[in-house]
């Protein structure tokens, strides 16, 4: 997944990080800038995303587009679609013009729209990534948890409060999908007694080795451009 990133969303994840960090220098104000995760981040929502059970995709707070393009490559991956809502009207336009210059109208539906005027709507959720005002985290909650498809073992809402260091992610009472620990546990175990087991395969599959996993450094396109705007 990381590997192949398409050259027209590769394009577009450099003009948004360009975007970004220029918005964090030049005194924009808060409501203004893109905000958006880091690339790390969005591996690892995208990571996430790859492993959640069949079911709707989320995510509440699309800006101009930079997280969903990490996400439209899980979906692309699992043969999944994402709804993503912008309640601002600028950052919805610029998210249309990031969907559509990446190509990835197929796999990804905008709704410029208040969330919480749509999500009690939104049955049978497998994943949620909530990235929007802190102060509707709770509502947000409270209105898709209910509508998952198994509450004890789908990916609940992951907000942005993540530590920017991959691998160190603080989110709070926020869960993580259960399938990912049990799937790095088995790639552990798979790994330490010879073996090459599906979790481990999956996660080579998408640019990852699991935590205590020797294997050959591979080069990933994405990592090598993300880091530089």
């Amino acid at each position: 997944m990381f590997h192949d990133v398409p050259g027209r969303v590769l394009e577009q994840m450099r003009r948004l990080e360009t975007m970004d960090t220029r918005d964090r220098s030049d005194g924009t104000s808060r409501l203004t800038r893109l905000r958006q995760v880091p690339p790390e981040t969005g591996q690892f929502i995208a990571l996430l995303a790859a492993c959640a059970p069949p079911g709707r995709y989320l995510e509440i707070g699309t800006s101009a587009g930079y997280s969903t393009l990490w996400l439209a490559l899980a979906c692309r991956l699992a043969g999944r679609k994402i709804t993503t809502f912008e309640i601002l009207d600028e950052k919805a336009e610029l998210a249309m013009e990031t969907f559509a210059a990446a190509g990835v109208g197929d796999v990804v539906h905008l709704v410029h729209g208040d969330a919480l005027d749509h999500l009690g709507d939104c049955a049978d959720v497998s994943f949620c990534f909530l990235d929007a005002e802190k102060e509707i985290y709770a509502e947000c909650y409270e209105t898709v948890v209910p509508n998952m498809v198994c509450a004890a073992s789908s990916s609940r809402i992951t907000p942005s409060t993540m530590n920017r260091h991959f691998g160190q992610c603080s989110i709070g009472r926020w869960a993580i999908h259960e399938s990912t620990r049990s799937s790095s546990r088995s790639a552990r175990a798979n790994s330490s007694a010879g073996g090459d087991s599906r979790a481990l395969r999956l996660y080579e599959s998408l640019g990852f080795v699991p935590r205590g996993v020797s294997r050959k450094p591979r080069t990933s396109t994405v990592a090598a451009t993300t880091r530089s705007t």
